[in-house]
């Protein structure tokens, strides 16, 4: 790569895009923390709660199941994609390297949660490997665009486009 990539006014303003030399880190953006930090926020209060009603053993399911919740968030919010020169690591439910020669295409598609019933699709980033598998890039979830601009899902796309394209240059 030639020099660092520079990001556009669109893309600084993700939450979840950063940038050192010529690497780059795409975290969860939009709807993903704000639906990590609602989940630990319930289950600290119903954590509070049931300190308050006494540690009594039939409440101990519940704090199981608080201290899952936490964990569940904590998990959906740490995920991330690193981009380099040598290739895309995904950092979710594991740890899996693509290097940019197996990578055919990235688009933007819609996927429901799997935890979610009932939730509208939300747009993901999708890769097109060359041997016919597509992985759908979670932590890039976004929800859709708001006031007439792109999405989030869009505009990670199209930075991931441009990286892979100043690599040839």
């Amino acid at each position: 790569m030639n020099g660092s990539i520079a990001l556009t006014d669109a893309e600084t303003r993700l939450w979840g895009i950063r940038r050192r030399g010529d690497a780059l880190t795409l975290r969860p953006s939009a709807w993903m923390q704000l639906g990590a930090a609602a989940q630990i926020t319930i289950a600290v209060a119903f954590l509070a709660l049931l300190h308050r009603l006494g540690a009594q053993r039939q409440l101990l399911v519940g704090v199981a199941a608080a201290f899952a919740v936490v964990l569940m968030a904590l998990f959906q919010g740490l995920g991330a994609v690193v981009v380099k020169p040598d290739g895309l690591t995904t950092w979710w439910f594991g740890r899996q390297q693509i290097p940019w020669d197996e990578v055919e295409t990235f688009r933007v598609g819609a996927h429901s949660p799997w935890w979610g019933g009932g939730w509208p699709p939300f747009d993901v980033v999708e890769v097109s490997l060359r041997d016919g598998k597509t992985i759908t890039l979670w932590p890039t979830r976004s929800g859709a665009a708001t006031d007439g601009r792109e999405s989030p899902a869009t505009v990670q796309c199209g930075l991931l486009e441009r990286y892979r394209a100043t690599l040839g240059a």
